[in-house]
């Protein structure tokens, strides 16, 4: 099991043969497994499709869905506290907490033209990100409802990208199951229009079953056999700088979420949650922003407490968590 951080990898046919040889062909998305000592019908099944409304306008804080106990203070923002005498001994477990990568030899084969026309569009925006990052640093990041989205139909969006933009999406939960994978290639696929069931890509991304959550890697090929306005590719980011440009190139220009993996320990709306419960997890980004030196909106199919939804991380927060857990800030964009 690999630890800390490494430096921006490139996936080849080469990687490939390692990965499948055991180096990378680990798993990731196993933060809702029942467990062990549960009943196989243990813990509590939330719906696959859960709607919920706009965010708090300001800060690393989140808007809580579907009651859970909830509050809301001055000194902590939202706190979310374990109910024990709701969820008891069924309440599930976190994830394997290895590196997420891939058992499907297919999210590593890349198309170096696609690749190639990605990169050139995140190396024209990076300057003119850069500079908003940094005459932002002290301006109020924007309410969701105030950031602009692309119309639909999708029409590709050209020139450099705003001080902030979204995609629409529909956030699917994974329910009482290691699902995150699949719920977020659900999610991220809801953004071009696509309807999923959960279960049915988990099967054809290959979950193992049990209490293990699906390979991250393995989305990367259901994502681009299943819609053709991004081509989709997974590697490790290598710093938050180009995580933040590849974020904002795929939402601006291609309405396209990005996956990635992070440590559910280091999420400020996962923080009431015992250690033995908290894992490696998978995350939706649907929005960026540059205000308040960056930061994004992004869909959480376990919410930490039963409550999937929407929540606000800045960028400092969100690269700390691509790194715990053994996350090795992998992402699909």
């Amino acid at each position: 099991m690999y630890k800390g951080r490494h430096r921006t990898v490139r996936h080849t046919v080469r990687r490939a043969a390692a990965a499948l040889s055991g180096t990378l062909a680990l798993t990731a998305g196993g933060v809702l497994a029942p467990l062990a000592s549960a009943s196989a019908d243990g813990g509590v099944t939330v719906p696959y499709i859960v709607n919920t409304g706009s965010l708090p306008p300001v800060g690393d804080t989140t808007l809580p869905t579907g009651g859970g106990g909830c509050f809301e203070t001055a000194d902590t923002g939202w706190v979310c506290p374990l109910d024990p005498s709701t969820y008891g001994d069924d309440l599930p477990t976190g994830g394997p907490g290895e590196l997420p990568g891939a058992t499907d030899p297919d999210a590593f084969i890349v198309d170096p033209f696609a690749v190639a026309a990605k990169e050139a569009i995140v190396a024209q925006d990076q300057p003119g990100l850069a500079e908003e990052l940094a005459s932002g640093v002290t301006d109020a990041p924007p309410a969701e409802g105030d950031v602009p989205s692309n119309p639909t139909p999708y029409q590709p969006e050209s020139g450099s990208p705003p001080t902030s933009y979204q995609t629409a999406i529909s956030g699917y939960a994974q329910g009482n199951k290691p699902w995150c994978v699949g719920a977020s290639t659900a999610t991220m696929l809801s953004a071009m229009a696509v309807t999923s069931d959960v279960a049915n890509i988990e099967a054809a991304e290959g979950w193992p079953g049990g209490n293990v959550g699906t390979p991250m890697g393995n989305a990367k090929p259901y994502l681009n056999k299943h819609q053709s306005q991004n081509y989709y590719q997974f590697d490790q980011a290598g710093s938050a700088a180009q995580l933040y440009s590849h974020v904002a190139s795929d939402i601006y220009h291609r309405s396209a979420p990005v996956m990635i993996a992070v440590g559910t320990k280091s999420l400020s709306w996962w923080s009431q949650v015992p250690d033995k419960y908290q894992g490696l997890h998978a995350l939706t980004i649907y929005l960026y922003y540059t205000k308040s030196s960056g930061g994004f909106n992004v869909w959480d199919s376990a919410g930490g407490n039963y409550n999937p939804g929407k929540f606000r991380i800045n960028l400092a927060s969100t690269w700390a968590a691509m790194g715990t857990s053994g996350a090795q800030d992998a992402e699909i964009w």
